[in-house]
């Protein structure tokens, strides 16, 4: 859930050091503003499954895609972009409408998705955000945090911040249970108290892999057929996208044996079944490649989605979609799913606050924290929201820069004394 934060203080001034700023104690949020439904999770989690379901219980939802790839035109399968006919007649907003070899950063995300939404809730509509680009989403609900990391990074993508590979350990009390349901003779192998080999996405592994081979048989190929280009740059772009970088030494060799670009949409059809040795073991390592990769960046988005609650403070309600997606018959999905986010939006539409009890943390604090606003006179009384947010800036390069430059000044400005 995202909604403003309305009480502010003021840091001592920036000259006086790194003094940790004063504030007064927080209070509640202003009622009467527009409020924003969010959708964050982990590819595969089902986060346009649940927004389109959502539009059954509330009148005017519009979903606004957070995702750095899905904005692109193309590459629609392995992308995974929402079928028009499972959106449901529900308006979907920057889902294909960049072109695939323009640069899309998170500023642009911004800019883009701020007037929609605006207009969304003009309307009296729901806008409803659904993405797993944290840094997109970050981009809206921490504009003035935001404006700090893109001038220290510049402008960033997605592959600009593509940390290490690792394991959370989030979660981990239930993943042991999990993993007997689902794989029980992989879980006698592991001791129920050895959470580091029993991470929560394990639950969710075989259900990708699956994915991965559904996106196979419905045309993955021929989409990153289409868009190959042996002198391609694949750090900018719909190109950049998990599952085409994987082909390159495939298509590399395939396109070399055709005789011209016009057989492809002829040959395209075969890829599948190639009976070249050679080509069979590159399109095997790629596939393989694809699933670990895939792998990889539902960890990256869980990790960071725990930064989100644990570091930010973010108000997250967490819902947990494992049995929904183990059990394939019954009404699992709405039941363990739909049902409880209906219940959080419900309490969030119709409450004077959005103080709904937290799930993301071991208490309140975090969510009480984001109702105080720091305002920084150094940087032209820029707003931030919570203290983790506040440290954010006046760590950042850009805020060190002005106080220097006001510390220079004020000392050139000193009367000298003789």
């Amino acid at each position: 859930m995202a909604r403003p934060a309305d009480s502010a203080s003021t840091p001592p001034d920036p000259n006086a050091g790194e003094e940790a700023p004063t504030h007064s104690p927080p209070s509640p949020p202003q009622k009467g503003r527009a409020k924003v439904v969010i959708v964050m999770g982990a590819t595969g989690a089902g986060k346009s499954r649940l927004a389109v379901d959502l539009a059954d219980h509330f009148t005017g939802v519009e979903v606004v895609s957070a995702d750095s790839m899905q904005v692109y035109r193309g590459l629609d399968v392995l992308t995974n972009k929402v079928p028009l006919h499972e959106q449901k007649g529900v308006p979907h907003h920057l889902l294909s409408v960049i072109d695939p070899s323009v640069e899309f950063t998170c500023r642009d995300f911004r800019d883009h998705a701020v007037p929609i939404i605006q207009e969304i809730s003009d309307r009296g509509g729901l806008p409803v955000i659904v993405g797993g680009t944290n840094f997109y989403i970050q981009a809206l609900v921490s504009p003035f945090l935001f404006d700090d990391m893109a001038q220290d990074m510049q402008d960033c993508t997605l592959s600009d911040h593509l940390d290490d590979i690792g394991l959370t350990n989030d979660d981990e009390g239930g993943g042991y249970e999990r993993l007997k349901e689902i794989d029980p003779v992989a879980a006698q192998r592991i001791h129920p108290n050895d959470h580091r080999k029993v991470p929560y996405p394990a639950i969710f592994s075989k259900e990708r892999l699956l994915r991965v081979d559904c996106m196979m048989d419905c045309g993955l190929l021929d989409e990153v057929c289409k868009i190959y280009d042996p002198d391609a740059v694949y750090t900018q772009g719909l190109r950049q996208a998990i599952g085409v970088r994987e082909f390159d030494e495939f298509f590399r060799l395939y396109l070399t044996r055709k005789e011209s670009d016009k057989d492809k949409a002829a040959f395209s059809t075969t890829m599948l079944t190639v009976h070249d040795d050679q080509l069979k073991r590159l399109l095997d390592e790629a596939v393989s490649q694809l699933k670990t990769n895939t792998r990889r960046l539902v960890r990256r988005q869980r990790r960071r989605l725990h930064r989100l609650s644990k570091d930010f403070g973010w108000n997250l309600h967490r819902v947990d979609a494992t049995k929904a997606f183990c059990c394939t018959t019954g009404n699992s999905w709405n039941e363990e799913v739909v049902e409880p986010c209906v219940d959080v939006v419900k309490r969030f539409l119709s409450d004077g606050t959005t103080a709904l009890p937290s799930t993301g943390g071991p208490d309140g604090n975090g969510e009480r924290e984001l109702w105080t606003q720091y305002v920084c006179e150094a940087c032209d009384k820029r707003v931030l929201r919570g203290a983790h947010e506040w440290e954010q800036h006046r760590q950042g390069r850009g805020h060190r820069k002005r106080v220097q430059r006001l510390k220079q000044k004020k000392s050139l400005t000193r009367p000298s004394v003789s």
